[in-house]
């Protein structure tokens, strides 16, 4: 096998967490006064919080970034309080990966301090060898700095890894960080023009499993 390690994004590819992400900003926004489609919503997936408010002022220069902030954390912290719902066969996926001797790395454009929630809530703190964070400091997707980081602080080549992304702003960083990118389509769905950035497109996690054994 030519990988010696997998990479997950985790909205939408390990936790199904997009949906209440996108459900939060619309939140947010009305909380100002404001009613934001679902496609604006839909633009900040894969984005640091800093890029998503990016995004989100092109549409609402006028909103105010601090109470937005606050009220998007309010929506998805009391929505996740107990628990996070899983991507089908994500911890499956997962445990194969570590089965295979693979290493396992986790890149996720979310807050350090919601991808610990995450990852302790669900009881998976121990299951990757290495975490990239919006907080990072690394550019945001679709930059490849947050997968070349990953892969510096897992010792491997890029080349040498297998990313599952559900994000056009994934994929093209994965790709731009000259690894193979497989999209698991989620809340977007897939279209011709993630060609060139997308080795193959599943599913489900459960064809991971098939390309792993």
């Amino acid at each position: 096998m030519k990988y010696k390690a997998v990479l997950f994004d985790m909205d939408g590819i390990i936790f199904n967490t997009e949906p209440i992400g996108v459900d939060a900003n619309i939140y947010a926004a009305k909380e100002q006064g404001y009613d934001m489609s679902r496609e604006v919503s839909l633009s900040t997936l894969g984005q640091t919080a800093k890029r998503s408010m990016d995004i989100i002022q092109l549409s609402y220069p006028n909103i105010d970034v601090d109470k937005f902030q606050e009220d998007y954390d309010y929506y998805m912290d009391t929505t996740t309080a107990e628990s996070v719902p899983f991507m089908p066969y994500a911890l499956e996926t997962i445990n194969l990966v570590h089965e295979k001797n693979l290493l396992c790395g986790l890149c996720s454009s979310n807050s350090k301090q919601r991808i610990m929630r995450y990852l302790k809530i669900s009881d998976m703190f121990n299951l990757f060898d290495a975490i990239v964070t919006g907080d990072d400091g690394a550019k945001s997707k679709p930059a490849p700095d947050m997968y070349l980081l990953l892969a510096k602080k897992l010792s491997v080549e890029p080349e040498s890894c297998l990313v599952l992304e559900d994000s056009p702003a994934g994929l093209k960083a994965a790709h731009a960080a000259n690894m193979d990118a497989y999209m698991i389509p989620d809340l977007i769905t897939y279209d011709d023009s993630f060609a060139p950035f997308t080795k193959g497109v599943l599913k489900d996690l459960k064809q991971v499993m098939s390309l792993l054994s």
